[in-house]
């Protein structure tokens, strides 16, 4: 009852906001919710009490305040160019400006800076839409932990965060929900990244001032992304598969439609690769020289220009220190307004162009009914989602994505691989990236000779919790086999 009236009263374009437990029981329902469930994007908002979320966020900066993280600037041309410009008085008798703040011919700056994390988060805290501050800071929590307790103080203090950073990102991942002790540490679906070279990527330390954005783009791996926000809130826009309404084929969900018209380009990923062979630890780790994933990315946005309607973050801090829910309202509604927030002119033409493809293939299938109710969703070119502190949002794999900032955030960025969920999808993404640079290097014939010798086990179209070990076993003694060969 409490999630159908909340939903009753949610703004169009939204991503579904669950509790913990009503996550759970939707992946316990019908195998079509289920599937569902795996295929859009979920805010789970009761992982953590507001105090254990800020517990967690000052004992982390506390003990990493001194590491040194790069700090993206992100300046942005035209920050004195008015278009539009339509001054006039509002109802309390100020002067009111509908000027966005900048032009979307304008080209965009970034300048890269290290500082420590102190320093940087000053940075965050003085940020601006024409000038934003932003840092991905991988490796801030394993760089600690593999300092022993004589040479750290805060050792244990980040192991016990660390622990419970994991807790938190496995919790939407549970296999019984009879017990919620974090001690157990069986009662979660296995996660295949464990079984990888050196264990599961460092997750991320994300900082984002006022007005910073994180490039459009999808995830390496095809791996299942989750975001734990510390502090402050952050927008999310998400693409989705342009045929995941109307498609039950797992292999065919429409997300190629979605990388051409954002004019796609690949980016290797570094994890369990070589891509710095420079680094002698590295390359002992994986011997093979391959690298195994590459994302996808874009130069579009989302968030190009941004109104002068829009309220700054001492405002939107102002009004939740008075209303926190008219302040989450508010962010929803800036969130899903593309004048508020306008994406650049390509992004919006691509996002045309992929209504147009649903409305195309929604009329081929004949669904008239279906398609009258499933219209809203349709005619809406992203779905946006508002991350506050303490909530945990959960990212498919083929979910296009781009975040904005409309007052500074802290947030923990990760990654998971199930059985169920996107096993398959890792497995068969590894093997074609490797066999791919095979034939660069090889060619065909080189290719087609390593394709036979797939081992059975990772050609499956599905597989079962337990058996993440073996699988990963033998797609790394698959690798380096056909690595030798080179």
């Amino acid at each position: 009852t409490t999630a159908q009236t909340r939903n009753n009263n949610k703004i169009n374009g939204i991503v579904p906001r669950l509790t913990l437990q009503e996550y759970l029981i939707s992946l316990s329902s019908s195998s079509s919710t289920k599937s569902k469930s795996f295929k859009t994007p979920v805010l789970i908002t009761d992982i953590v009490s507001p105090n254990e979320t800020e517990r967690i966020a000052w004992t982390l900066l506390r003990c990493l305040s001194n590491e040194y993280v790069t700090v993206q600037r992100q300046q942005r041309k035209g920050r004195d160019h008015q278009k539009n410009v339509d001054k006039s008085k509002n109802n309390d008798g100020d002067n009111h400006d509908d000027s966005i703040i900048n032009d979307d011919n304008d080209k965009d700056e970034t300048a890269l800076y290290d500082m420590s994390l102190e320093e940087a988060i000053d940075e965050i805290m003085d940020s601006s839409h024409e000038d934003a501050a932003f840092a991905f800071c991988e490796g801030l929590l394993s760089t600690s932990l593999s300092l022993s307790s004589s040479e750290s103080q805060n050792h244990p203090h980040i192991e016990k965060i660390a622990k419970e950073l994991s807790w938190i990102r496995d919790s939407p991942f549970i296999i019984s929900s009879s017990s919620s002790s974090q001690e157990e540490e069986d009662m979660y679906k296995e996660n295949w990244f464990d079984y990888f070279p050196s264990g599961t990527i460092s997750d991320a330390v994300v900082l984002a001032g006022e007005g910073a954005t994180s490039t459009l783009h999808r995830d390496p791996f095809e791996w299942t992304g989750t975001s734990f926000c510390l502090e402050g809130s952050k927008v999310w826009r998400f693409i989705l598969p342009a045929a995941s309404a109307n498609s039950d084929d797992d292999d065919d969900d429409g997300v190629e439609n979605v990388d051409k018209a954002l004019k796609h380009y690949r980016l290797n990923s570094v994890a369990w690769g070589d891509d710095n062979k420079d680094d002698d630890e590295n390359d002992e780790k994986n011997p093979e020289a391959t690298t195994l994933s590459a994302g996808w990315q874009s130069d579009m946005s989302l968030y190009k220009q941004r109104s002068n309607q829009v309220p700054t973050a001492k405002q939107l801090d102002e009004l939740f220190s008075n209303d926190a829910e008219a302040h989450r309202r508010t962010l929803e509604l800036i969130g899903v307004n593309t004048t508020l927030l306008e994406p650049s002119e390509d992004t919006l033409d691509a996002l045309g162009s992929l209504m147009k493809l649903r409305q195309e293939k929604s009329t081929s299938n004949d669904e008239n009914n279906h398609n009258e109710q499933e219209g809203n969703k349709d005619s809406v070119p992203f779905v946006t989602s508002i991350q506050q502190a303490g909530e945990l949002l959960l990212i498919p794999a083929h979910c296009w994505h781009q975040t904005y900032a409309l007052e500074p955030s802290i947030s923990i960025a990760s990654q998971r691989c199930t059985a169920e969920i996107d096993g398959r999808s890792v497995i068969q993404h590894i093997l074609k990236k490797v066999h791919n640079q095979l034939q660069e290097q090889h060619g065909e014939e080189e290719k087609e000779e390593t394709d036979v010798t797939i081992p059975e086990i990772l050609q499956r179209k599905s597989y079962k919790e337990g058996e993440g070990e073996k699988v990963v076993g033998a797609l790394f003694e698959y690798i380096s086999s056909i690595s030798k060969r080179r």
